[in-house]
């Protein structure tokens, strides 16, 4: 077998790649031990290093197939090191097993196929209650989930794609590398949404979604392809599946969850429990008197009972807390 050096000067084993995508059957174990050798080759490797995978390379002709397999991959690719990167920092909590995951289905054909097909990287991500996540995605948009959210997000050179199956996101759109010339849709329940180079929100709520721009532009389309609106900066709509119900001035403070605070400005008390049991696992009860008792101000959404407590103390209210998870609002007495 001979050897070429690669870009960084690694001794690795030559390969002229193929335009077959006929793989045969390797053991995922093994196509893992190449992925993971892959990955290394965007390292200095030493001395033992090298000696250790030129061990592992004459162990078995599957791991020789394997490694021209993973080859052919970079050459596809192009500057794999690059992006492995790219999958890497897709997520700050992304860990290694899960990108060469990623790489090992490249190297199935169906993995393969589905590169050709514009697919490259597919990620979900998920909050449970109180819970929030920023992540960066590999074509450098700033994706933020609120509480109890979920997403699908799918990367191509062609298509770049946020499914949001429930929940709320704040969305700052990037465009980096291979994804420069993908447009970039969220879809919901209710509809489509294009991003026109932008910071936008979008919120699924039981019966619509509303949808906040805070720069650029957002076209609102049906799943039937027919555009309904493009809302331009300082706009929300909220809508469903019928078209746009409603249009107002966006408000930038329904952001402040991404600092852990919620803004009331003359609420009804009931809306606001409504709003801070979104950030509680357990239940709150309002006694149906204060339902119209209206507040005003910031409010902490990190700790609900510490947050009523706080409200209490400016407030004529009572708040009871059983075992931090069943918390009462009654008149003070």
């Amino acid at each position: 077998m001979t050897h070429q050096p690669d870009r960084d000067g690694h001794n690795l084993p030559a390969s002229t790649p193929t335009t077959s995508t006929a793989y045969p059957a390797l053991n995922p174990a093994v196509l893992e031990q190449a992925a993971e050798w892959l990955l290394l080759s965007s390292d200095d490797w030493d001395q033992p290093a090298k000696q250790a995978f030129q061990r592992w390379l004459g162990q078995h002709q599957d791991h020789q197939r394997a490694w021209q397999r993973a080859l052919h991959l970079k050459s596809m690719l192009g500057n794999l090191p690059e992006q492995s990167a790219q999958i890497l920092q897709a997520n700050p909590t992304l860990s290694r097993r899960r990108a060469m995951s990623t790489l090992v289905m490249m190297m199935t054909t169906g993995g393969l196929l589905a590169w050709q097909s514009g697919v490259l990287n597919s990620y979900d991500f998920t909050t449970r209650t109180s819970e929030q996540l920023d992540v960066t995605l590999a074509d450098g948009t700033r994706l933020q989930l609120n509480t109890n959210t979920q997403v699908d997000v799918s990367l191509s050179s062609t298509r770049r794609q946020i499914q949001l199956q429930q929940g709320e996101i704040l969305i700052n759109t990037g465009k980096n590398g291979l994804y420069l010339e993908a447009p970039f849709h969220v879809s919901t329940r209710d509809a489509q949404l294009q991003a026109l180079g932008t910071r936008f929100s979008v919120q699924q709520q039981q019966h619509q979604t509303r949808l906040q721009v805070f720069e650029g532009r957002v076209r609102v389309s049906g799943h039937q392809g027919q555009e309904w609106q493009i809302v331009t900066a300082g706009q929300q709509v909220q809508f469903n599946q019928l078209g746009i119900r409603h249009q107002q001035a966006a408000s930038i403070s329904s952001t402040l969850w991404t600092q852990q605070l919620f803004a009331a400005d003359n609420l009804p008390l009931a809306e606001l429990v409504t709003e801070l049991q979104r950030y509680f696992s357990g239940h709150i009860r309002l006694h149906p008197t204060l339902a119209n008792q209206r507040v005003s101000g910031l409010f902490p959404i990190n700790n609900i009972p510490d947050t009523l407590s706080l409200l209490a103390q400016s407030h004529p209210l009572e708040v009871s807390n059983l075992f931090g998870v069943w918390l009462t609002i009654q008149p003070r007495l």
